[in-house]
């Protein structure tokens, strides 16, 4: 094991591999399809001041909607009731996944953005599941109880028991994205921990929501048809005249 595998864990390694090719698809699926409808409905609403509240608080409901939709197929996936509340949470796994629009604009420093609003309920759920398992930081893995004059040392077992207790408990892994009614910004999906008030990413990886093939076939069949009809058309009839030298 050299000293970049003690640093960090890949985190992509947490997920099979449908697993996650389902969620590099759906996650920008869901956020796009989010997007489309809570643009039409800022749009429909045509506030005064051009304020976009009503925008903001339908994507955070929107996009998670929508995300789910895209992974209910998925194996290992689930939903868990929130306590006196009608929201649910995903998991693939034992992973808590969530959704989260950072704003209108992303951050230029990428790995932490700072959360808004966060409820008490919600901050016990990332607490809970936060890991800096797959951050970048020192080979020292372990803060092992130790008396003064004690070297810290972390045997095998340590190492097998700490990811085992991982295992069970699974971590935070969260898709972000900037946007505005106008259009999508940039969207990520990493693991993530809590601290204080901000989020805290570790090698997020761009999520790129391209079109299928079915909209482009469809966009091309409506074409061709559209000539087939001008071509076979009644073309107007002209005299030809013919000039005098």
């Amino acid at each position: 094991m050299t000293g970049t595998d003690i640093e960090r864990r890949d985190w992509r390694s947490e997920f099979s591999t449908t697993q996650l090719a389902t969620m590099r698809v759906g996650l920008p699926e869901g956020i796009n399809s989010a997007q489309v409808r809570t643009s039409r409905a800022h749009k429909g609403y045509e506030d005064p001041d051009d304020h976009q509240h009503l925008y903001g608080i339908g994507m955070a409901y929107a996009a998670a909607k929508d995300c789910r939709q895209r992974l209910r197929e998925l194996i290992g996936y689930s939903e868990r009731p929130v306590p006196r509340s009608s929201r649910v949470t995903m998991h693939v796994g034992p992973h808590l996944i969530h959704v989260q629009r950072v704003g209108a604009q992303m951050p230029r420093n990428n790995l932490r953005i700072r959360l808004k609003s966060l409820s008490e309920a919600r901050r016990e759920r990332f607490e809970k599941a936060s890991s800096d398992t797959y951050a970048q930081r020192p080979a020292t893995l372990f803060d092992l109880p130790r008396s003064d004059d004690e070297q810290p040392v972390a045997t095998w077992d340590d190492v097998a028991q700490h990811a085992a207790e991982e295992i069970r408990t699974g971590s935070l892994f969260v898709a972000y994205f900037s946007s505005t009614p106008e259009a999508l910004g940039q969207m990520y999906l990493a693991p993530a921990q809590l601290a204080g008030n901000y989020l805290e990413f570790a090698d997020p990886e761009p999520l790129i929501f391209r079109r299928t093939g079915q909209t482009t076939s469809s966009t091309s069949t409506k074409s061709t048809q559209t000539a087939r009809v001008f071509a076979g058309g009644e073309r107007p009839r002209t005299i030809t005249k013919f000039r005098d030298d």
